[in-house]
């Protein structure tokens, strides 16, 4: 009987086993494509951001022009940086291929400038950037 006890308990001890695994299993696949999906959308943004052929077209002595080439994305100006390291918030939004914006500010003395804006994918967003600096077609 002990040899039938032993047997038995033998049994459970595996099948409990192979079903924890099982669980185990079915819960670290959901996880894993749960993660790569979201890695993927990521990925996805900062692709488009990146292609998004958002470019500063123009700088005179008073507004910096920039553009956006795709309309995958929405654009959002957050500042620019002149070179001296004044910085100008800027707030206008780009949201279709061939938007422009005219940011105001003061050329002065100064030889380069950088727009930064918040880049939108769904529900993603990073940040990019476009610059002019003088001998470029797009420094007027």
């Amino acid at each position: 009987m002990k040899g039938i006890s032993a047997m038995i308990a033998t049994v459970l001890v595996v099948a409990f086993t192979v079903a924890v695994g099982a669980i185990l299993a079915t819960w670290f696949t959901g996880i894993t494509r749960t993660t790569t999906a979201g890695t993927e959308t990521q990925a996805q943004a900062i692709i488009k951001c990146a292609n998004s052929g958002f470019d500063v077209i123009s700088v005179t002595n008073n507004a910096v022009t920039v553009t956006m080439s795709s309309g995958d994305v929405k654009i959002y100006t957050k500042f620019i940086r002149a070179g001296d390291g004044t910085v100008i918030t800027a707030t206008d939004t780009l949201t279709s291929s061939g938007d422009t914006a005219p940011l105001n500010w003061t050329k002065g003395t100064n030889t380069s400038v950088t727009v930064s804006a918040l880049c939108e994918y769904g529900t993603f967003n990073t940040t990019i950037e476009a610059s002019c600096q003088v001998g470029e077609s797009c420094w007027i």
